[in-house]
């Protein structure tokens, strides 16, 4: 792409020069000036010192250009108006750009650059370049100094967005009178080059708005109104194209392509403001999910209540030190003496919290982790501290987008550290999942897509979203030979009275942005608390074998208490009688229990066998009937136990008291579990018809 450049020329002269003083400033502006050069001495230095002393001379305000802050960090709100006049004698268009990335946007800032021929040709090589100059709007006017022994010979043009010259010999801008005077020896002031640019600007916009035919007319063809079809199915399409096509059918228009379309017409090309910034984080594994949380989720208090009734019954004698342990694993209380009502209370209600953990475990432990989607940028990086990485190419507009969010200390949100070429492989972004919950990554509007199909397909163990944030009102704008879309957005201002404009500003967003960042939707199959159920299922295995050890314990110590007594009685010449004393049928209850408990355990093992079945291949029914053995295991537990713990007529009705309330437990576990299903079932129906 060629540079464009105008002059608006009615002398043409060429002028010598010892010094260059030839600057026609405006004194209520800011001057600012600075050199870039590679060497301290060199001719073009000289006409920097010279230009500060024609300043000094002239009274006006001089500051150096600063080259190590943005734009947002200096007050240009303070000032009226700034003038701009650098010097640049370096090899490496990188410095030039640098200043005009900061000022080149500004209304009230106008910028002279100064280069010797040396620069000017290294600066010419790239032809992207100047294009890119192009899309500032701040008046640019450039000038080369070529020294010669009698003199300077001075070569200088006006940026203009339509119009293709060269830099050309020295021309003057006449005063409007039209009277020669010393002010025709002096570039045009300020304030003639900003009206130049503007009137520029208008001749510019009032130009028709043809579409390029090789990129965007074969993607008109395609339906991409509907984002969440179109990525479904693959197409191709990029975010503008559903714009691009509600507008044609709104205003019954057609694009039509243009072959070789003049310089500064209008293209139609994908430029979103919002900025997008992919985020992975890591999934859950099975191991992740911590069996301490089991230990926390009753209040600590509760805890404490526990230890302290089991010392108050070992030491009251009303029961035994490990009585409130027993009710917890679900093994016999090796203590076969009679209770009190109060110790029967104390074991009952461990009874009960011991099964509302298992309730619990299965409502709120089991149920999946949900992934949290982050609404914005600054939540990304300032409450769940992600650093920012931006491409190579793409730092510095990172650092200023930041600082236009006005975020705390941005530059810790940068990564500084270099990243290997692998983890940032151009539209593919590995990187996000190798270093998923530490560093967000920057990729194109276009290429969203590709990235997060190939981040699904490559990494299943995290999850990757795209935050979108809009930095400007405006989240559409079309992207020309440079930036002017002023009369585009003045016509659907005028088109506001049929509602198009208010249609068109809102377009482009996503469907539903919790969902749709996942390309495509995934269906909700499950229905919550079922979806990670097997580490219930994991829990419940942990204290299986206390109940089984304690079966064998029992056992063990059945037998081998009845050895021990054989032993000495023998010792001390008794003979042990053949009929069991009271200790010895105590013992024999014991066993029986113990029988009892291990037969629970058998039950434990079934019903999470047909848990995981149900909750793997999604059957209501089966995770049902687990429920049932729940409630039958829960309800021989505490039948078992007090049968065995009370003896007597007068405990029958506390029995039958707590039969009852295990039956109402149960039965609220069923109900709650049932009445969830229908909620569930409608949430992902409005997903599905969302």
């Amino acid at each position: 792409m060629a540079i464009i450049l105008f002059v608006n020329c009615f002398l043409i002269s060429v002028h010598f020069a010892s010094t260059l003083t030839n600057f026609d400033h405006n004194p209520t502006c800011l001057l600012m000036s600075t050199l870039r050069s590679e060497s301290r001495q060199s001719d073009l230095t000289l006409q920097y010192d010279n230009h500060l002393s024609f300043a000094h001379r002239s009274a006006l305000v001089v500051k150096h250009l600063p080259s190590n802050i943005t734009i947002n960090t200096f007050f240009t709100w303070k000032m009226n108006c700034i003038e701009i006049v650098t010097f640049y004698e370096s090899g490496n268009p990188a410095v030039f750009l640098h200043d005009l990335s900061n000022w080149g946007y500004q209304a009230n800032v106008v910028i002279y650059t100064v280069f010797s021929v040396w620069a000017h040709n290294n600066l010419r090589r790239d032809d992207m370049v100047f294009s890119y100059l192009e899309s500032f709007y701040t008046p640019i006017y450039l000038i080369q100094l070529n020294f010669w022994d009698d003199g300077i010979k001075i070569y200088s043009g006006f940026l203009h967005p339509t119009k293709l010259n060269w830099l050309k010999e020295w021309e003057i801008i006449p005063p409007p009178n039209g009277e020669a005077h010393v002010s025709l020896m002096s570039f045009p002031p300020g304030d003639a080059l900003i009206r130049e640019r503007r009137m520029s600007d208008n001749n510019q916009n009032r130009h028709r708005l043809p579409i390029e035919e090789e990129t965007w007319v074969p993607f008109l063809q395609n339906d991409c109104e509907n984002h969440r079809y179109f990525v479904s199915m693959e197409r191709r399409c990029f975010a503008v194209n559903g714009p691009l096509l509600i507008l044609q059918r709104k205003l019954n228009i057609t694009f039509v392509p243009k072959r070789g379309p003049d310089i500064g017409v209008k293209y139609h090309i994908e430029k979103t403001l919002d900025y997008y910034v992919l985020y992975c984080q890591k999934n859950p594994t099975l191991l992740s999910l911590k069996i301490s949380q089991f230990f926390t989720i009753i209040d600590p208090w509760i805890w404490t209540a526990s230890i302290l009734l089991s010392v108050y019954l070992g030491v009251t004698k009303l029961g035994g030190y490990s009585d409130i342990a027993a009710a917890f694993v679900r093994v016999s209380v090796l203590d076969g003496k009679r209770i009190t009502w109060f110790g029967l209370l104390c074991i009952v209600a461990m009874n009960a919290v011991s099964f509302s953990y298992d309730a619990i475990i299965t409502t709120d432990i089991t149920t999946p982790l949900e992934k949290y989607v982050v609404k914005n940028i600054r939540e990304l990086l300032t409450e769940f501290g992600f650093k920012l990485y931006g491409s190579p190419d793409s730092k510095n507009t990172t650092k200023w987008h930041l600082s236009v969010r006005k975020l705390s200390n941005e530059d810790d949100l940068v990564w500084k550290e270099e990243i290997l070429p692998n983890h940032t492989c151009y539209n593919e972004f590995p990187g996000a999942a190798v270093f998923a919950d530490s560093i967000a990554f920057d990729p194109t509007s276009d290429h969203i897509k590709n990235v997060l199909y190939f981040l699904r397909r490559q990494y299943t163990n995290v999850t990757c979203n795209i935050v979108k944030e809009i930095f400007y009102k405006r989240n559409i704008i079309w992207e020309f030979k440079y930036l002017g879309a002023e009369a585009l957005y003045r016509n659907l201002q005028w088109l506001s009275s049929s509602g198009l404009f208010q249609l068109y500003a809102t377009l482009w967003r996503f469907v539903d942005d919790a969902n749709i960042r996942k390309h495509p939707v995934l269906e909700q199959k499950g229905i919550g608390a079922l979806e990670n159920l097997s580490v219930a299922f994991q829990l419940k295995l942990i204290f299986i074998p206390l109940a089984i050890l304690g079966f064998f314990g029992e056992i063990a110590f059945c037998k081998g208490h009845l050895k021990i007594l054989n032993t000495i009685k023998l010792s001390l010449g008794i003979v042990l009688e053949t009929r069991l004393d009271p200790q010895a049928k105590k013992l024999s209850a014991t066993f029986i229990l113990s029988t009892m408990d291990l037969g629970i355990c058998v039950i434990y093992i079934t019903s999470g066998i047909i848990l995981l079945l149900g909750a793997v291949k999604k059957n209501r029914m089966l995770c049902i009937i687990w429920l049932g053995a729940h409630g039958i295991l829960f309800a021989m537990g505490v039948i078992v136990k007090i049968a065995y713990l009370t003896t007597g007529p007068r405990n029958v009705t506390i029995l039958s008291i707590f039969g009852i309330a295990t039956f109402f437990y149960f039965l609220v576990v069923v109900v709650s579990y049932i009445e969830e299903l229908p909620v569930r079932g409608a949430q992902a129906g409005r997903k599905i018809s969302t």
